[in-house]
């Protein structure tokens, strides 16, 4: 019995000895890095550059990437995205030895608290173009102060949309201090940090294939100053384009053509034509309320849909005056038979001049056939009047064109000529307007 008590209480000292040993160290290790704030910002001055020597620059490394892409608004001329930023430089007065520390290397200290570069974003539309310092740094014993974050930016961004929606836009964001010289403050751009190799996140609508860094140096007087260029290269995804605007382009174009084959007698192809002239408007309108109303190069889908639209109101024109010509009776003009001859490639009908005595027997027979009109009225007996009688009738012109061989048309044959004439050249001017405009876009 007496043994065992003894191994309990062995068991139960040894657990204190162990408490105390981790609550000794913890005591040790936050007292240590109390003494490491204490010793570092006694006397520290924010807005002094860290630099022992006044006259060495403070050379700032940054890593910059891209996470996501929000949206580009073509409009605008925006871009919408969320970036990665990674900053570091050493600042020389706050350094120790980690040994005489209790062994502690690294320590976070608000931003607030230390020295930083004023790092702003040229081409940010907002009103917040440089860094806040709502934030945390990561300080080593050497010195060297690493300040990381995410940041939301809204960017100029030259859009080019002459290939849309097949196009690549180039954005760039431009990094810089605005208020310090290179002779205060050099920036740098660091390849070799871990950001570089984070991963994009998908966009639905755009797809980054490259990304490219510059350091552009300038000078305003006497003085140097760098500018860290970042460039991001992304492509459209262009299925739901296609969906929405190309494909129902292809159909209209389809009903558009299909106009020429519905019958005079239904009634509706002036109907069908002029709703398919409306529907290429409406598309037309929703386009150019998403894009730049001006562009440096031309809008190829805003040119092949303006064709498009001529092309429609040109059916819509012919197909009022094919409804008018169907509905005419009367003879077809000498210069309309010649036209329609000439289309046709057949003979232009022969004319001959009517003389004198002919004219004179013509309506001698005129004459004749209405007074056996009005005799036979008693009787209720109606002669039949045969073809010469009503070709005379009609005949009060000084020229007779010769029918024989089948040259006479009418105004319904004629109408019928020009819908197939017609018909075939909006096809190839169609089939032409798509080649080109596939060549453009995907060239």
């Amino acid at each position: 019995m007496d043994v065992r008590m003894d191994a309990h209480l062995i068991v139960v000292n040894l657990c204190l000895i162990m408490i105390q040993a981790v609550t000794i160290l913890t005591v040790d290790a936050s007292s240590s890095e109390l003494r490491i704030h204490r010793e570092l910002f006694q006397g520290y001055k924010t807005y002094a550059r860290p630099m022992k020597n006044p006259s060495s620059p403070v050379s700032v490394e940054m890593s910059f990437v891209l996470r996501s892409v929000y949206n580009i608004d073509e409009k605008q001329q925006t871009l919408h995205s969320s970036v990665a930023i990674e900053m570091t430089w050493v600042d020389e007065f706050l350094s120790w030895n980690a040994t005489a520390m209790g062994g502690i290397r690294e320590i976070l200290v608000p931003m607030k608290k230390i020295w930083s570069p004023t790092v702003c974003v040229e081409n940010d539309v907002t009103n917040e173009k440089c860094f806040n310092r709502k934030s945390t740094v990561q300080i080593d014993a050497n010195g060297k102060v690493c300040w990381w974050f995410n940041r939301e930016l809204r960017t100029e961004c030259d859009i080019d949309i002459s290939k849309y929606p097949f196009d690549q836009q180039k954005c760039y964001i431009n990094i810089s201090n605005l208020y310090s010289s290179d002779k205060e403050i050099i920036l740098k751009i660091d390849n070799s940090s871990s950001l570089v190799t984070g991963q994009f996140v998908r966009n639905d609508e755009w797809e980054l294939f490259g990304k490219f860094d510059d350091i552009v140096r300038y000078q305003i007087g006497p003085l140097n100053f760098t500018l860290l260029s970042f460039e991001f290269n992304l492509k459209r995804r262009g299925s739901f384009h296609v969906q929405s605007v190309i494909i129902p382009v292809c159909i209209l174009t389809c009903l558009s053509l299909s106009c020429y084959f519905i019958p005079f007698s239904s009634g509706t192809k002036l109907t069908v034509s002029i709703e398919v002239f409306l529907a290429y408007a409406l598309f037309l309108n929703s386009i150019f309320d998403t894009v730049p109303s001006f562009s440096r190069r031309p809008f190829i889908l805003g040119l092949f849909m303006t064709s498009q639209l001529i092309f429609s109101a040109f059916t819509v024109i012919m197909m009022v005056v094919l409804s008018y010509l169907y509905q005419l009776n009367s003879e077809v003009p000498l210069p309309v038979r010649k036209l329609y001859a000439i289309i046709n490639g057949s003979r232009i009908p022969s004319i001959r001049r009517r003389n004198r005595s002919q004219e004179r027997r013509d309506s001698g027979d005129i004459q004749r056939g209405s007074i056996r009109s009005r005799a036979c009225r008693g009787s209720g007996v109606y002669p039949k009047r045969s073809l010469s009688t009503s070709t005379s009738i009609r005949s009060k012109y000084s020229y007779h064109y010769d029918c024989s061989g089948n040259q006479c048309v009418n105004w319904i044959e004629l109408a019928h000529t020009i819908e197939k004439r017609t018909f075939l050249v909006m096809l190839i001017l169609n089939i032409l307007c798509y080649l080109i405009s596939v060549c453009i876009l995907f060239n």
